[in-house]
This record gives structure tokens, sequence and C-alpha cells, in this order.
């Protein structure tokens, strides 16, 4: 083999690291100045760069069959009790429980809705993901605390952007969508209007251009694109399937679920795999209930 050949390779594969780390270099800049630009100079104007990039985003459209199903959770609140489902029975006391009814698990009022990834507060978007798992953690709940999962169902075939997945031969462009793709993904603990300003005016520019909702990868759970969240504009775009969700309580590690909804020892099943335990005394009671929410809570 030539030496001189393989010198001059090196030389090619060493100049396109150096043009395309320069590349990363100032797209980094450039993004990082238009959050700054969002932040804390001009919330509704951005940077004419950045901006270039924003409008390509159409062509990284899927369409959601009608029927999809996809899940929802929510961290249950100790005066949720009342919408929840207890059956009891007079061998065991306590034979299933179930989470929140249907018309709790849906998005927030308009009156009551807090900033979050794509929606300024005041408007209401619906945020699902594409299993129980990934709903749990996006909710952030404390060790052992309870969460109700309700798994929606799609009323009509939507038109999403889909961030999980794209495929993009542009360097600069792929550069851009990147940092797109991640600004969606990063969680904060407190969701404001500042922290989400990005992805809330990228939110809007989507759904001026008609689109039903946005599909962005959860860096919580895996970020390879086989989890994912969705976020619907239209909040009555899916409605649940069942009149009450299952209750799961956070387990072990970030991604391990139990659900609290099958009660029986042996066939109880759990989202991350853990083994089963003895549950029949952690909500079989108002008092009870409230008391143990409570303590998880504190271990936050």
């Amino acid at each position: 083999m030539d030496p001189n050949s393989n010198a001059l390779q090196f030389a090619n594969n060493l100049s396109k690291w150096a043009e395309y780390y320069a590349q990363k270099q100032v797209v980094s800049e450039v993004w990082m100045q238009f959050l700054h630009d969002l932040k804390y100079k001009n919330r509704f104007i951005p940077d004419k760069t950045v901006m270039r990039f924003i409008k390509k985003l159409p062509k990284y459209t899927e369409v959601l069959p009608k029927s999809s199903e996809y899940f929802r959770a929510r961290i249950i609140e100790v005066d949720d009790f009342i919408n929840m489902k207890i059956i009891k029975n007079e061998d065991d006391g306590l034979s299933g429980i179930y989470g929140l009814s249907g018309d709790k698990m849906g998005a927030p009022p308009e009156r009551i809705a807090t900033s979050g990834r794509a929606n300024p507060m005041g408007i209401s978007y619906l945020y699902l993901a594409s299993d129980e798992a990934t709903a749990c953690i996006e909710v952030r709940p404390a060790l052992y605390e309870c969460i109700s999962v309700s798994k929606f169902k799609l009323n009509k075939k939507l038109k999403v952007i889909n961030l999980c997945k794209a495929e993009i031969e542009d360097t600069i462009e792929r550069l851009f969508i990147s940092n797109i793709m991640v600004a969606f993904a990063t969680p904060y603990r407190k969701q404001n209007d500042i922290e989400y300003s990005a992805t809330q005016y990228i939110s809007a520019f989507v759904k001026s251009k008609g689109f039903d909702g946005i599909k962005y990868c959860s860096m919580s759970n895996d970020n390879n694109g086989n989890v994912f969240n969705l976020v619907l504009f239209n909040t009555a775009m899916a409605t649940p399937v069942n009149d009450y969700g299952t209750v799961y309580r956070k387990f072990k590690t970030t991604t391990e679920f139990q659900n609290l909804s099958v009660l029986n020892v042996e066939t109880s099943t759990a989202v991350g795999g853990t083994k089963p335990m003895e549950v029949h005394d952690i909500i079989i009671t108002k008092e009870s209930f409230i008391k143990y929410q409570r303590e998880a809570k504190q271990l936050k």
C-alpha cells in the first residue's frame, strides 16, 4: 500500500473533521444567541439565521393514523382520591384499584394551564407519550409516589412534525435541527416561559403552518427515537380509552414503575420489570392514601 496515499487520505479526513467542528462551533454560537435573545431581548421576532432552519421543519412531516394509541400520566394528588375507583370485597378487603377517571386525565382548562415545553401559560395543549414508562417519567414523581396512567386514542388522522428520526444530509441543517431536538427533549426543574421560550416559539410556528402537533424524543428514557413524547395543539384530538386509569408508583430507579392496579402478589406486573410487592395497605382508605402520598412527596 502506497504510504503517500495513506497520508493523503488522512489529511483529507482531518480536513473534513476540522471543517465539521468549525461548522458545529458556529452553529452552537448562533443557537445560543438565539436562545438568549428569545429569553431576554425579543420573545416574538427571533434571529433570521435560525428562522431559516425552523422554516424547514415541515420537511419532517409524519401522519399519525386515526385510533393510534398513546399514554398520559398524572401524579395523583391527595385530593384526587374521590376521582379514583376502589373495589373492595369481604375476603381480602381490596380487590382492585384504579386511577383517575377519564375526564380528569385530559389537558388542564385554559384558565389554569401553566407554562409547558410547547405551550405558554393560559394555552392548553395535550401531552402524551408512546408508552406507560415514558409517560410516568415525564411527570417526574418522587420515589413511591402514585401516578395515574391512561391510554388515549386519536380521534382522527393527524399531521405532526417528527423530531425523533429526522434524516438530514446537509451538515449545517443537521446541526441546527439537532439543537431543536435537544431543546424539546431537555427537562427543566422549573417549567416557565423563560426556559421554554424557544420550544414555545417553535411550537407556535409549527401550529401556524397547520400542523396538529410535534413528536419529540424523551431524554429521560430512550433517546434513539423508539420511545417518544407527543404534544397535540388541539386537546380534543385524543380521548381516554378507559373509564379509569391504571395506578403506578415510582419504584427504585428513575425508569421503574410498579403497577398497583394488579394487586395479586404473584401476577402483579411492572413497567421496567420490577418484582411485585404486597400493596393492599397502601390505598385501602382515603386516610391511608393521603398519608402515603404526603410521605412520598417528602422524599423529593
